[in-house]
């Protein structure tokens, strides 16, 4: 990869490129190295480091230019962007510093600051790294006894919202498909990891509320026109509650075991699901490629299969002194019939996007050939 970027003003250097790329005179070659379990990393010139007067600690952007180099400067504080300190405490608790963290994520902070009047306690040094596991994109650009600070390590431009979207309405067909096999056989299969699962949908849904949240700042459109604000919005929520209410299927079918008087319930739920799960396959394949007709259809599916549940609900009521356990039967049902509710939700964001102006065209996203820096690390909000 060559940059044809040279003589960059700031101090702008290419890391790298073929021989010749060069900056201030220099030139030369860097092996990448791994820093971590998904990390990569290359050394700077001492030289330039010098030059520029940076010390280790030191926030550096980041910018992917248009031929493939990675272009770093100095992240000056007239260039600090939008930073959001958080003063912490001794009476302060790592499961409310985590949701502050949050907080200012999904509000699209770029720089997050964890302040302390003195030594950071380990505790809330561990607090910040499990946001950093629980979050897309996000690494610790600046470091100190008393201070942590946390941003983007490529300010979304590698992910864009769209593939996000899809990414998690991937995720959680598989979440309800892992619960459909726990309710055909709860004593034959063993009980996925649902927390680890669940935490890589909210992860997701976190980063495109962030992203909407910049991209609003900017004027309601991201730069590179990626961002749909609130249809991407209502796609993210209504597929973080459809991946719970999979969790939610999957641990109450556990529990049942093998409980019940005979076959015919368990092959009703079964079945009611399997159409659940086909109705929000269909409707993210019409959000993906809106088709009004296709759309209303899903819509109408989607009702006849609520009056599918209220049948459903109805014979429970009726034996409930011959199932057993009703409840947890009665919770199942639940779990299904809000997905079908999401589900109509997600054909209805498409109906909306074939009546007027696409505010983003969902066109498909190359893979990058190469990144500074990677931390794709998962878990979950709640």
């Amino acid at each position: 990869m060559t940059s044809a970027t040279s003589g960059l003003p700031g101090g702008r250097l290419p890391i790298w490129g073929a021989a010749g790329s060069t900056g201030v005179g220099w030139e030369g070659q860097r092996r990448l190295r791994r820093m971590g379990p998904v990390t990569f990393g290359v050394t700077l010139p001492r030289p330039w480091v010098t030059r520029q007067e940076l010390t280790a600690g030191t926030s550096l952007k980041l910018r992917w230019v248009a031929d493939d180099a990675i272009v770093l400067s100095p992240l000056r504080s007239s260039s600090q962007g939008s930073n959001r300190p958080i003063e912490v405490g001794p009476a302060e608790g790592g499961e409310a510093l985590f949701r502050r963290l949050v907080a200012a994520y999904v509000r699209g902070v770029e720089l997050i600051s964890v302040r302390s009047p003195s030594r950071l306690r380990p505790s809330f040094r561990s607090t910040v790294q499990e946001f950093l596991q629980r979050t897309v994109q996000t690494t610790i650009v600046e470091e100190s006894e008393r201070q942590l600070t946390v941003g983007d390590v490529a300010q979304g431009e590698a992910l864009p919202v769209a593939r996000t979207v899809r990414r998690m309405g991937e995720l959680t067909i598989d979440l309800h498909e892992r619960a459909h096999a726990v309710l055909k056989s709860p004593l034959a299969v063993s009980e996925p990891p649902w927390e680890r699962l669940d935490q890589d949908v909210d992860r997701y849904a976190w980063f495109v509320e962030r992203r909407i949240a910049q991209a609003w700042r900017a004027g309601a459109a991201a730069p590179d026109g990626s961002v749909d604000p609130l249809g991407d919005l209502l796609m993210a929520r209504a597929l973080e509650r459809a991946a719970d209410h999979a969790v939610q299927l999957g641990l109450h079918a556990g529990r049942l075991g093998a409980r019940e008087p005979n076959g015919s319930l368990r092959a009703l739920f079964l079945r009611h699901h399997r159409q659940t799960i086909d109705l929000l396959q269909r409707c993210l394949s019409i959000w993906a490629e809106p088709n009004p007709r296709a759309a209303n259809d899903a819509i109408d599916h989607g009702e006849a299969l609520r009056r599918g549940s209220s049948a459903v609900r109805e014979r429970l009521f009726l034996e409930a002194d011959r199932i057993v356990p009703s409840g947890l039967w009665a919770l199942i049902l639940e779990s299904i019939d809000r997905t079908i509710a999401y589900a109509t939700d997600i054909a209805e964001v498409a109906l909306d996007r074939t009546t007027g102006p696409d505010p983003r065209p969902i066109r498909p996203a190359s893979p990058p050939r190469a990144a500074i820096t990677v931390r794709n690390l998962a878990r979950q909000r709640r």
